[in-house]
């Protein structure tokens, strides 16, 4: 557990190492629903504090698009409030984010999640309307996830479309 104390940070868990810190939020969901599930296994030996939660849900929830979409990555050298701060280009983040707020709600206090729902993004919106945003956007899309290769298209919007090139890339973006 002290290797990940370099990752937390106030803006959320960063992915990587020491020497690479860059915000990732499908690994910051991953991450944190790790850690929630160990908090309902032994829930009186918490690993992460009530705060770092708050963090890590709020985090990925400052990334959510108008759409829906959830950022795969959020650049640290761009001013806030720049579209170039955000990418969307792994497929499947989207859809990890209701698994997480229903791990997240088993296990957080009301207090923690008014607090989490009751946070603002950049945009001014509080992230409760972030979340609907986001489940919208799944439930619209859950049709194209049996749609073959052209399902996979079209949820990337067009094939030309840029998307992510990392470890496990070829099922994060479905083989598209």
């Amino acid at each position: 557990l002290a290797a990940l104390q370099s990752l937390v940070h106030r803006d959320g868990l960063h992915a990587g190492s020491t020497t690479f810190r860059p915000y990732v939020g499908r690994d910051t969901i991953w991450w944190t629903r790790m850690f929630l599930l160990a908090h309902r296994l032994m829930p009186e030996m918490p690993i992460l504090k009530p705060a770092i939660l708050q963090t890590a849900v709020s985090s990925v929830l400052e990334g959510i698009s108008p759409e829906g979409r959830v950022a795969h990555e959020v650049d640290l050298r761009v001013l806030p409030g720049d579209a170039a701060r955000h990418t969307y280009n792994t497929l499947d983040t989207d859809f990890l984010l209701p698994s997480l707020i229903k791990d997240y709600l088993a296990v957080a206090r009301p207090e923690d999640v008014s607090a989490v729902l009751s946070r603002t993004n950049e945009a001014g919106e509080p992230h409760w309307l972030a979340i609907a945003r986001n489940f919208d956007h799944v439930l619209a899309q859950g049709h194209v996830l049996t749609g073959g290769l052209h399902g996979r298209q079209e949820l990337l919007g067009t094939a030309g479309q840029s998307i992510s090139s990392w470890r496990d890339s070829w099922s994060a973006t479905a083989g598209a």
